[in-house]
């Protein structure tokens, strides 16, 4: 059997019943109305930096976003979504090494995937959905998409003549169709999205090529005083707590949250040299989400509901491959692998 084609998938895509009663939140309907006024990839992507910059909870893809901008766009427009399977996958492969070259030079760090356009705005979250999303996938990472599984890229840095290091980087799923869904925090005005982030990356770039300590200070709204610049991964927990505990209070609550530090844990073992207040007391080592948030393509956002279905259940998610050498991820995702 043929390949569905990305023509054919957006073709087959209906619309949201549920935007009726539940419209687009303000901020995500005043971008909607300027992303389709745009003239040009580069105007997209600077009216998406804004909103990202403004809205989005994670404060690492708020920093990204910000002075300097360390987000490439790959934006494929509704002219883009007409042309053939392999004309789309041209210009995201385009985007793609252009973003990897980059990262290998310390100036870009996410990288971002973005189908824009009013029918994909507008459509219903099914399976339909789902296979387009899986084949926009597919032409993305080059190889066989299934959802609920995990999907990877990898980044290189230069950090100096003779040192470079690799990391992973996950890809996850973001779409309009998210607003005021029990998932608001995956959502983007638009259309649909993939979103490439890679927290050792941006940490070892900005000890290496930029002090981003301010910026970073700046978005959580903690002091940074005068520490060294964001090159320890340990400061990178710091924010990625930060992040989960400020989760949009959705429709369903909060679709991530700290969790109480146990009886058993020493705050003296704590690797956070400074803790904020909202974080004290707080579980360093893991949190509760509703959706795994390394999975790229969460099968459960594929459903017309806008509250939580019974049957999604609450997962134990992991922080400690940002500090703990044991965990094997900590290598791949954190310091990074030296390749020379």
């Amino acid at each position: 059997m043929p390949m569905p084609t990305i023509v054919s998938l957006v073709k087959a895509v209906g619309r949201d019943p549920a935007r009726a009663k539940t419209p687009f939140s303000d901020d995500l309907a005043r971008a909607n109305e300027r992303l389709f006024r745009a003239n040009s990839d580069q105007e997209v992507a600077a009216i998406l930096g804004e909103w990202i910059h403004s809205h989005q909870p994670c404060l690492f893809g708020r920093m990204a976003a910000g002075k300097p901008d360390l987000i490439t766009f790959c934006i494929l427009t509704e002219r883009d979504l007409a042309q053939s399977d392999s004309a789309i996958q041209q210009k995201i492969q385009d985007s793609r090494l252009y973003w990897k070259r980059r990262a290998y030079m310390g100036e870009k760090s996410a990288f971002i995937i973005v189908a824009l356009s009013h029918r994909l705005c507008e459509a219903a979250p099914d399976a339909k959905l789902q296979l387009l999303s899986t084949r926009l996938a597919e032409l993305y990472l080059l190889e066989a998409i299934v959802p609920d599984e995990i999907y990877h890229d990898r980044i290189s840095l230069e950090v100096s003549a003779d040192h470079y290091r690799e990391w992973v980087v996950g890809a996850n799923f973001f779409a309009a169709q998210g607003d005021g869904r029990w998932w608001h925090d995956h959502r983007l005005p638009g259309g649909i999205a993939f979103s490439m982030n890679s927290i050792g990356h941006m940490i070892r770039s900005g000890s290496e090529h930029n002090d981003r300590r301010e910026q970073l200070a700046a978005v959580a709204g903690v002091p940074h005083g005068k520490r060294k610049p964001i090159d320890s991964l340990h400061v990178g927990l710091r924010y990625a707590m930060l992040s989960i505990n400020r989760a949009a209070e959705g429709i369903s609550g909060k679709a991530t949250c700290l969790l109480d530090r146990s009886a058993s844990q020493d705050e003296a073992e704590c690797p956070l040299s400074f803790v904020p207040s909202e974080l004290h007391g707080k579980d360093w080592t893991k949190y509760a989400a509703w959706y795994d948030t390394d999975i790229t393509i969460p099968s459960a956002y594929f459903r017309e509901d806008v509250t939580r279905p019974a049957d999604v259940r609450q997962l134990e998610m992991d922080f400690t491959y940002l500090f703990d050498d044991a965990n094997i991820d900590y290598y791949r995702t954190g310091p990074g692998v030296q390749t020379r």
